[in-house]
């Protein structure tokens, strides 16, 4: 949680983010679509740190995952 409260405060000092924020606000408001995708230090800090671990847990799994590469490497390198 820590490390995304530290991203969405990087986030916040950079005006073009802010801009691009606002504009979605303004144009899906009171719509997913309208808010920021890191999402809000209200709603981070308020998960419970139990629910992070669990959540990283199930989903950040093998299966669930992509490796890619790109570049001057060969297929067997990248094995």
């Amino acid at each position: 949680r820590g490390v995304v409260i530290e991203e969405i405060a990087m986030y916040e000092d950079d005006p073009s983010d802010q801009v691009h924020d606002m504009l979605g606000e303004a144009v899906f408001p009171d719509q997913p679509l309208g808010r920021p995708i890191i999402g809000t230090r209200e709603i981070i800090g308020s998960i419970p740190e139990a629910d992070v671990r669990a959540h990283h847990q199930a989903h950040y799994r093998a299966p669930n995952m992509v490796v890619s590469a790109a570049g001057n490497i060969t297929p067997d390198r990248a094995r």
